[in-house]
Formats: C-alpha cells, structure tokens, sequence
C-alpha cells in the first residue's frame, strides 16, 4: 500500500488537526490554571468559535477524500471544546455557544459526507466503519453511565464501575476496529489514523490530569493509570493490525 505523501491538500487538513487538538489541550489547561468567571468563559467561547471558522475553512479547501473525511469528523466530534463551568455564570451565552457546538457538528458532517461521495468508484473508505466511529463510543458511554451508576449503588465500590468504564470502552473500540478491517484496506488505513489521533490526544489528557494531580499534592486516583494503560494498548493493537494490513494488501497485489 502506498504511503500517503504530503501536498498542499493533506497539509490544510493536517494543520486543521493541529488545531484541533490544540483546541482540545487548551480547554485542558485553562480549566485548571484560570479563575472562572463570566469574562474568561466568553472570552474561551468566541476564542473556540473562531477556531472552528478556521478549521472549516482548512478542511472545506482540501480535495484529498481520505484526509478530509478524518479532519471533519476529529472535529465533527471534538470541535468546539466544551466550556464546563460557562453555565454557572451566564445563560445566554451557554444558549449561544451550545448553538455553536451544534450547528458545528452540522456543518463538519456535511463536509464528511462531501469528501465520502467525491470518492471515486468503487469507493475506497466504506460508510460503515464513519458511522461506527461517529456512532460507537457514545452508545458504549451511554451503557457505561447507566452500568456504574447501577453497580454504585449495588455494591458501594468504585471497583466495579471502574472495571465496568473499561470493558465497555474496550468493547467499542473492538467493535469499531473489526469491522473497519473487516471493510477493506483502505478503511482500516482510515480508522487507524483516527483512532491513533483519538487515542494519542485521550492519552495526554490523562497524562496532564496525572501530572496536575501530582504536583498539586492531590488524591490520584488509580482509575487514571488503567485509563493510560488501556489507550496506549489500543494505539498498539492498532499499530500491529495496520502493518498486518498492509503486509496482507502487498501479498494480493
């Protein structure tokens, strides 16, 4: 399988990637390094408004499918950053910004389903592994919130619901990787560098809550550590099945 090389198209998505995850490492750390107040909050918001304009216009200009496609659903997903304690200081801009995020999550799927129909015949990345990835981590969490809240009360342990969080984000990135692999070569290729992007970024989001935690001398949960082990094993799994993927498209072609 060729490699992707690099040209002016891919580049735009690139950058717009960057952005996107540097939208998400700053939301990170303005959430613990800045007083919350109805300015800074305003102040992120039309920040992560403007980010997003630019990401669109970024992903809007490129004409590489599979580049695209991955740009506009990182950020159909990620983009724009959600503001947790906005809420507490203004109504009217949570109502403003809650549009925002919804009417971006419109448009970038709008530019995903662009990219998917200007492939050529026979189409090279298949519908089904774009919507198991837009689909299956959500329906996991919905089934985890409602696991770990039942076994709390059950039994009056964190244990559980921990191992619970695992098993059912661990069942969704199976699910997620089996049937892109099972979708062709092309597909896997894609959903491996979004799961590398996703994994990477979920796994430095713990890494700096870890290093918060630490230098700030508070609890650190041990849930943290099972989180970081479990991303990193996933990005290997995917490592692995993507060179076996590509051994096996060299040995058909």
């Amino acid at each position: 399988m060729a490699k992707i090389k690099m040209d002016k198209n891919k580049a735009l998505c690139l950058a717009s990637i960057i952005i996107i995850v540097f939208a998400q490492a700053l939301e990170k750390i303005l959430g613990v390094t800045i007083t919350p107040s109805q300015t800074s909050g305003l102040i992120c918001a039309m920040f992560y408004t403007l980010l997003v304009a630019v990401v669109y216009f970024l992903i809007s200009k490129t004409t590489s499918s599979l580049m695209g496609i991955l740009a506009a659903l990182l950020a159909m997903k990620m983009m724009p950053p959600n503001i947790v304690y906005l809420a507490d200081y203004t109504t009217d801009g949570t109502m403003l910004y809650f549009i925002v995020q919804k009417f971006s999550v419109l448009l970038f799927a709008v530019l995903v389903y662009k990219f998917y129909a200007e492939q050529e015949k026979p189409r090279a990345i298949k519908p089904l592994p774009i919507l198991m990835l837009f689909l299956a981590i959500p329906f996991s969490n919905q089934i985890s919130n409602f696991a770990c809240s039942y076994f709390l009360v059950k039994t009056g342990s964190m244990l559980i619901p921990y191992l619970t969080q695992y098993a059912c984000y661990a069942a969704a990135v199976i699910v997620i990787l089996v049937v892109s692999y099972k979708c062709g070569k092309e597909s896997f290729r894609f959903t491996a560098y979004f799961e590398f992007i996703a994994l990477g970024i979920n796994t430095f989001r713990q890494l700096g809550k870890l290093a918060y935690l630490i230098v700030s001398g508070q609890h650190v949960s041990k849930s943290i550590y099972g989180w970081i082990i479990l991303f990193v094993a996933f990005i290997v799994v995917y490592a692995v099945m993507l060179k076996k993927s590509n051994q096996q498209a060299l040995v058909e072609e």
